[in-house]
């Protein structure tokens, strides 16, 4: 037994490194650079960012057919297997960036990839509960979450130095770098999914006589649940209005090339990586609210150096340096924190539909966050020419009301 639950666990380790590997190079800075080489703008520039936040709601219908016996394994595996062809078709569009339909070819694949990919994560986080044992869990996601930005930080540094090369050497190749960075990602989609057939498959209990409606209903009753779903979700909110489009600002605003931007990135994850270890101290000494409200204003303080850089240009590189390190060290709090109180603050029974809910609540607000921030930029373009200084504004007072929010958040069950 002990052999097979290490095994399983094992498997979950690898299943994460795979996969950010895969969104490095789909989502964030390269994202943006995928879109910038197309000819998007802010608005679809957003409205990609936000299509994984709301890709997410569809965990509540897998919690649906996990309650009814459905084994998430089956459901992971399938989904993950039929996604992983939407990684060529993205590849291809970028080598027709040319055509007329390369852009609505790149935003649909996609769209129907991350639907896919949610269908695939809302089987495996009640799964992963189901394994994991719980006095672990803090330690194991600290314990997968540094090696996966370790992995993430090697992905994007090497992405990084190859666009750098390529810049210094005047290569016309440089547009097909992007295509071949999907095409890698769609081979590593295929040991992602080998992965997934490691793990053990098992069935959730179906620990009450209710009815699938009956429990939702039951839990989104619980006023406590929807404080906590809330809190979370504005969090979420916070930190999605503001990181996406900051690899826009050193681009469009800064007049940074693409790998120079991306160093500034693979800087702010190293921080991120340090930063685990005291985190995660952090935790076990206070309650994750506190954890997400001390995050939270690193994030402000990132930000106030950036309304100075938005107004006076002088001191760049200093300033941004500061800036990244600041954003390291409130993004390590806020991803560690947030992935322990979804899983471990939510009671054993009726885990499923705790988690999808929960997950709703994180990406749901995400994705409104990122589209709305896109829609807003586009829209100060028209009317005025400090639209990085009143994005940056507002994305501050999203963060302190987001860290007031935060402070208290609690278990929902001891």
């Amino acid at each position: 037994m002990k052999t097979k639950l290490r095994k399983s666990i094992d498997a979950t380790f690898y299943n994460g490194l795979f996969d950010i590997v895969i969104k490095s190079l789909t989502t964030g800075p390269l994202l943006t650079a995928y879109a910038l080489s197309l000819g998007m703008g802010n608005f679809l520039l957003g409205f990609l960012q936000s299509v994984i936040p709301f890709s997410n709601t569809l965990h509540l219908p897998v919690s649906y057919f996990l309650e009814k016996g459905r084994e998430p394994k089956k459901i992971a595996c399938i989904s993950s297997l039929l996604s992983r062809p939407l990684l060529a078709l993205l590849a291809i569009s970028l080598f027709f960036r040319e055509s007329s339909w390369a852009i609505p070819l790149f935003v649909r694949s996609y769209i129907l990839f991350y639907l896919l990919v949610a269908i695939t994560g809302g089987a495996f986080w009640p799964w992963c509960k189901e394994f994991v044992p719980k006095t672990l869990t803090t330690s194991f996601f600290a314990h997968r979450i540094r090696y996966i930005l370790l992995i993430k930080l090697l992905t994007i540094g090497v992405v990084t130095s190859f666009l750098s090369f390529t810049d210094k050497n005047q290569l016309t190749e440089k547009l097909f770098v992007y295509p071949l960075l999907l095409f890698l990602a769609f081979i590593l989609g295929l040991f992602y999914t080998y992965t997934l057939f490691q793990i053990k498959g098992i069935k959730l209990q179906n620990r009450s006589e209710k009815s699938f409606s009956q429990k939702l209903l039951l839990v989104l009753k619980k006023k406590d649940f929807i404080h906590f779903f809330l809190k979370i979700g504005f969090v979420n909110y916070a930190v999605s209005f503001f990181t996406p489009f900051v690899m826009v600002f050193l681009v469009q605003e800064l007049k940074l090339d693409i790998s120079t931007a991306l160093f500034f990135s693979v800087g702010s994850g190293c921080i991120d990586i340090l930063c685990l270890g005291f985190w995660k101290k952090y935790a076990r000494q206070n309650n994750l609210g506190k954890m997400l409200f001390s995050s939270l204003f690193f994030f402000l303080s990132a930000i106030i150096a950036l309304i100075f850089l938005s107004g006076c240009k002088i001191y760049i590189y200093p300033i941004l340096c500061i800036s990244f390190v600041l954003m390291g060290i409130g993004t390590s709090g806020v991803n560690l924190a947030i992935s322990d109180a979804s899983v471990s603050y939510v009671p054993h029974q009726m885990s499923s539909i705790y988690i999808s809910l929960m997950n709703m609540g994180r990406f749901g607000f995400s994705g409104v966050a990122s589209l709305l921030a896109g829609i807003g930029l586009e829209i100060f373009d028209y009317y005025t020419p400090y639209k990085w200084l009143l994005f940056f504004l507002i994305s501050s007072l999203f963060y302190v009301m987001g860290a007031f929010f935060a402070r208290d958040i609690k278990p929902l069950e001891k």
